[in-house]
């Protein structure tokens, strides 16, 4: 292959990584394709992002603002919030980023699923599951208030997975006070969440904040009926709530409301997760979104080829 013709890229998460990048894109002289994971929204992220606040967070921000402009930095956003706010912020055109989410596996359904027992669950109960870190912006004090209320019209059991975080003992005083420890499961770590996926009957998602939502995105392919808090980024790979129940952020009543009505699994549910299953295999599988990034890949190296040529 001509060393010419060999990607000159870097794709870059962290703040500081990207900086780096963007930085020596000056002098190298080479594409640099940055992604926009979070809200660009300053004070959202401040409110739920410990250490967004800090004087270190700022001073990076006002560098990335001044890098983010240099004709070599282009852009990838997981979502359109994403962009639109982080472009807002940085002070660059949207013409400089393109939309291309993450991508997730699509689960094989039909494949022998471990039974309840086997994952220490209890059987004869629906079970409602949630998949997020114990942190302040997924919302789980909002969970346990709402099915707390849900205990009162319908038994069931909920299923907490994520690692543990600044939230963690929120989540627990929370199940504590609510006297729900027999019916609440928490697990750290596993690395069976499909599993997990695949014996559920509800998946629950009350997050304040997020930067796609990639938990719902693998629900749905698990045909699993999802319950989830009306923000942008959920809006939007939901197709606008056509695929999932979306309920007020924080409001603790409707997200209970929702819950219930998801655990009747009458024909409307079924309909919906079917719809769902089929919109995450149009537009949100590995490789649907990997070809849409070689694509992006291919031209930003073509931009290298063309400038190299002059």
């Amino acid at each position: 292959m001509d060393a010419t013709a060999i990607p000159v890229f870097r794709s870059c998460f962290s703040l500081p990584a990207n900086l780096v990048a963007q930085l020596a894109s000056r002098v190298e002289q080479i594409p640099v394709l940055s992604t926009f994971t979070l809200s660009g929204d300053v004070e959202l992220v401040r409110s739920y992002q410990p250490g967004a606040s800090s004087r270190r967070a700022s001073a990076l921000r006002s560098i990335a603002g001044w890098a983010a402009r240099s004709d070599h930095v282009w852009f990838r956003a997981i979502t359109s919030d994403a962009l639109t706010t982080n472009c807002q912020a940085l002070g660059v055109s949207e013409s400089r980023g393109v939309l291309i989410p993450r991508g997730v596996p699509m689960l094989n359904l039909k494949q022998e699923a471990l039974s309840r027992e086997e994952l220490g669950l209890p059987g004869g109960l629906p079970i409602v599951l949630n998949v997020g870190r114990q942190t302040t912006q997924k919302g789980h004090k909002h969970l346990i208030a709402a099915f707390e209320v849900l205990q009162h019209s319908r038994s069931a059991h909920l299923v907490i997975i994520g690692r543990e975080g600044d939230g963690s003992s929120v989540l627990r005083t929370a199940i504590d006070e609510s006297n729900l420890e027999d019916h609440v499961t928490v697990i750290p770590y596993t690395d069976r969440v499909n599993d997990f996926l695949l014996a559920a009957d509800v998946f629950a998602f009350p997050s304040l904040m997020e930067g796609l939502g990639t938990a719902i995105l693998e629900a749905m392919a698990a045909r699993l009926p999802v319950v989830a808090s009306d923000i942008p980024p959920i809006r939007e790979i939901t197709d606008h709530g056509r695929v999932a129940r979306l309920v007020p952020v924080g409001d603790t009543e409707a997200l209970a409301t929702a819950l219930e009505r998801a655990l009747g699994a009458d024909q409307t549910i079924r309909h919906m997760t079917d719809e769902a299953h089929h919109w995450v295999s149009e537009n949100y599988s590995l490789h649907r979104v990997s070809v849409r990034l070689q694509d992006r890949l291919r031209q930003l190296c073509s931009i290298r080829l063309r400038a190299g040529s002059r």
